[in-house]
């Protein structure tokens, strides 16, 4: 499974910290390079958008 692979019809899983994101629920959603991404929060989103940035659960939690 990859890591933003859905986990039911309309969860995915937040790229950043691994948590369970409904996209109706979504803080945000990115689309880069023909996939989209769902986002639990905005830090996660911004996390994922920053350059050279290290991913980790500290943006928001995670799981």
């Amino acid at each position: 499974m990859t890591e933003n692979e859905t986990t039911t019809a309309e969860t995915f899983i937040d790229p950043i910290c691994g948590m369970h994101v409904q996209s109706a629920n979504a803080a945000g959603s990115l689309n880069q390079d023909g996939e989209t991404y769902y986002f639990c929060s905005t830090a996660c989103l911004q996390k994922f958008m920053a350059p050279n940035d290290i991913n980790s659960a500290s943006c928001c939690g995670g799981n």
